[in-house]
């Protein structure tokens, strides 16, 4: 659905932010291509939703990835 807005992530190991937005207009521009576990990330989603055991707020979310 479109609830995803936004992901972010800083790469303490090279000093980088990279982001994946999923609306067409960003295809081919986002720089996150992989996050896995351990890594934190800010996630903005437009409602409320469960994410891997969390609760994901409307607005910005930092989370750890599991």
């Amino acid at each position: 659905d479109d609830n995803l807005v936004r992901v972010w992530r800083f790469s303490n190991a090279d000093q980088e932010w990279a982001f994946y937005d999923p609306r067409p207009e960003f295809e081919g521009k986002t720089s996150l291509e992989k996050s896995g576990a351990g890594d934190i990330v800010w996630i903005k989603v437009v409602v409320d939703q469960n994410f891997q055991g969390q609760t994901l707020v409307e607005g910005w979310n930092l989370i750890v990835l599991k």
